[in-house]
């Protein structure tokens, strides 16, 4: 789960975000004025998101097949999960407490 700060803060802590955020490889969202504006991520995290992204877009047969079927999905107007949705869903499924995942 991601954590907020004020943007404030970061300015006095950066060094000490950067660490926990690497470390713990969770994001941290950076608020101005109580609205979300920014995430700051891990490297490794970002690598990650821009990976999943070229297999969702269809450059291979199952990102080809996934996007199409999102597509199908989002044309019937029914809105797509979100992250927190989907974990939430899955844990229910599971018979699981969503706040464990």
């Amino acid at each position: 789960m991601s954590r907020a700060i004020n943007a404030t803060e970061v300015g006095n802590h950066i060094g000490e975000l950067i660490q926990q955020v690497v470390e713990q490889q969770q994001p941290l969202i950076i608020e101005s004025e109580g609205k979300p504006q920014v995430v700051m991520l891990s490297i490794a995290e970002y690598e990650r998101l821009l990976s999943a992204n070229r297999v969702e877009v269809g450059q291979t047969p199952l990102g080809r097949k996934l996007w199409q079927i999102r597509q199908q999905i989002l044309a019937t107007g029914e809105p797509l999960l979100d992250w927190d949705e989907v974990n939430r869903e899955v844990a229910e499924r599971r018979g699981e407490n969503s706040q464990n995942i």
